[in-house]
């Protein structure tokens, strides 16, 4: 391809050479009739044809190095050539500048300047050529309008002269009609023969191109099945041809893997899906059924509703899809009633994505497991707890009266040994009964039973009274417990009772783990907004790594707090009220090395 382009622009070449060399023959023969004074004209017109035939030589050299189709793009630098040429054309406006004939031209001065400009812009571009073809697409425009400025200034030029010399000599004016009209007819036959060239290099070149674009098309359709023709040539489209051939054979090739690797990997998840134990459905992304596995279809034939989602999970479906959320239910109590063969199961509801990302294109799933014997078992717990709890309450606070009692020498004296013994019963039963109320209280909040009594509060006002009942125990262990709240904070709609157990968790736990000297900070700030954090902060060693996904599990105590009182419940419950609440409980490492507990409660 390259060689046919070089073989079009030097036969273009070759014309604009021969019409030159024709015109300056002419100009010649014309000038040896001339007298002393038509000498002095062809030495001008020579000067003016000079212009020409330099910009040409300098174009001829240059642009085809410039704006090749080589990759990367070839630099140019400046060369004899170029020295030389513009020495020339300058030379030949100075020459002409001298001459009396320019006096009155009113062209000489623009195509002086039109020079200068020619010759910097090339300057220009020998020190900083664009990188890009866009760049260099804008420089042979520049460069374009700066030499048909040139060759049209100097055809001005040389009108004026043809005009200066008529009034001398009228067979000069006829030579220079002549002259003209052979100069026209080698320009229409250059013309004519650079339209022919360009047709026969569109056919060459720039239909193969096209050819070869509509089969990328083609291969980007997916009709990885096209093929070209081999072409008997060696220019680099002919080269391309194989190229393109072998990549449309590996991608065929590819597809073919690709489609076992997704026959197989269907062929997989419908093995799994039909042979897994819990009901699953696939979902659009408008929530109508796809798909379910035979526990599914078991499952809704078994409850008469076959192809529909019984309502209870078809809210929570529609709520998930319209929130673009999904919904991954653990808590035993957040489990949903089906009533199947006019008995009562429970299932937690997991609606989850089926693509990776947010993106939604993948529709939805949802999975149904089965925790009516876990469900069971809890309330069985829950209510043994609770009986128990009731039933030991009872006995133990008789108990505690009598050592109640005991103290206070209702029934006699006591000696040193006999009042320590009673303090520590009577400290083990406070302690066991405040472990009974923990417990009844979460029994109550399992079965339902607990219900809030919200008011409008200032946080300061809640945090107060909690802070100033702690006082004294944490003077006690040398801690300063400073409270910092500030005075714009917005009010909570909360249970006051309710929110003040999960403070005083919070501030126990804090005076428990806090070394001597420390500081406790209790604050309160809008987040978000819809909630104020209300949090406390301790310079203990913080929570244990291995205890941080435990943390606010009932009955869970963290390792190496043996010597710590209670048995795991603080925190749970202080969960279970702030969840009450519609709020978030949680903690946090500071940069300070400082420990923070809060929870987010709702502001007004």
């Amino acid at each position: 391809m390259k060689r046919k382009i070089l073989f079009g622009i030097a036969i273009f070449l070759l014309l604009l050479f021969g019409t030159g060399l024709s015109a300056m023959w002419l100009l010649n023969q014309t000038s040896r009739t001339y007298s002393e004074t038509h000498r002095m004209f062809h030495q001008h017109v020579s000067h003016l044809n000079s212009l020409r035939f330099e910009t040409s030589a300098i174009n001829t050299h240059y642009l085809p190095d410039m704006f090749s189709a080589d990759d990367p793009l070839p630099r140019i630098k400046p060369s004899e050539l170029f020295d030389n040429s513009f020495a020339n054309m300058r030379e030949s406006i100075w020459a002409l500048a001298e001459s009396n004939y320019h006096e009155n031209s009113p062209s000489f001065e623009r195509l002086a300047a039109a020079v200068d400009a020619y010759g910097s812009r090339y300057t220009q571009l020998f020190q900083e050529l664009p990188n890009t073809r866009e760049g260099r697409n804008v420089a042979l425009s520049e460069i374009g309008l700066l030499t048909q400025q040139v060759s049209q200034l100097t055809s001005e030029e040389s009108d004026f002269l043809g005009r200066q010399v008529e009034e001398d000599n009228q067979m000069l004016r006829r030579s220079t009609l002549q002259s003209n009209t052979l100069i026209g007819f080698l320009l229409l036959s250059g013309v004519s023969a650079s339209i022919v060239i360009f047709f026969q290099g569109n056919r060459l070149m720039v239909d193969p191109l096209v050819n070869l674009t509509d089969s990328v098309k083609e291969i980007q359709r997916g009709n990885f099945e096209l093929t070209l023709p081999v072409r008997n040539s060696t220019d680099e489209i002919a080269q391309l041809i194989p190229a393109f051939n072998d990549m449309a054979s590996e991608l065929r090739l590819m597809r073919r893997t690709t489609d076992e690797k997704l026959l197989k990997s269907d062929q997989q998840s419908r093995t799994i899906l039909a042979n897994f134990p819990h009901p699953i459905v696939l979902l659009s992304n408008e929530g109508t059924i796809e798909k379910m596995n035979p526990s599914a279809e078991e499952l809704f034939e078994q409850m008469g509703i076959l192809g529909a989602l019984p309502r209870n999970i078809s809210e929570r479906v529609n709520e998930a899809i319209s929130s673009n959320k999904e919904l991954l239910v653990e808590r035993l109590d957040e489990a949903l009633l089906l009533r199947v063969d006019e008995s009562e199961h429970f299932y937690l509801p997991r609606i989850f994505r089926l693509s990776d990302n947010m993106e939604t294109t993948g529709g939805w799933a949802l999975l149904l497991i089965n925790v009516t014997r876990l469900r069971f078992f809890d309330d069985m717990k829950s209510n043994l707890i609770s009986t128990v709890s009731h039933e030991i309450k009872t006995p133990l606070t008789g108990i505690r009266m009598v050592l109640l009692l005991l103290l206070e020498k209702k029934v006699g004296e006591l000696n040193e040994l006999q009042e320590e013994m009673l303090t520590s019963a009577q400290n083990d039963c406070e302690r066991l009964l405040e472990t009974l109320r923990n417990l009844l209280e979460m029994s109550r909040m399992d079965s339902g039973a607990s219900s809030l009594n919200c008011e409008e509060i200032a946080p300061l006002e809640l945090v107060e009274p909690i802070v100033s009942n702690f006082a004294p125990l944490a003077e006690e262990k040398d801690l300063n417990l400073k409270i910092e709240i500030p005075d714009e904070t917005p009010n909570i709609l909360v249970d006051r009772i309710r929110i003040s157990e999960v403070l005083n968790n919070f501030l126990s736990n804090a005076i428990k783990h806090s070394p001597q000297g420390g500081t406790i900070t209790v604050t309160a700030r809008p987040v978000k907004s819809d909630y104020v954090r209300i949090g406390v902060y301790d310079e203990g060693e913080g929570v244990p790594e291995e205890a941080k996904p435990h943390i606010f599990e009932r009955f869970y105590r963290a390792p190496g707090q043996n010597n710590v009182e209670g048995i795991g419940l603080g925190l749970s419950i202080a969960r279970e009220i702030v969840s009450a609440h519609e709020g978030r409980i949680g903690y946090l490492r500071t940069s300070e090395d400082r420990t923070l507990f809060y929870c987010n409660l709702p502001r007004i």
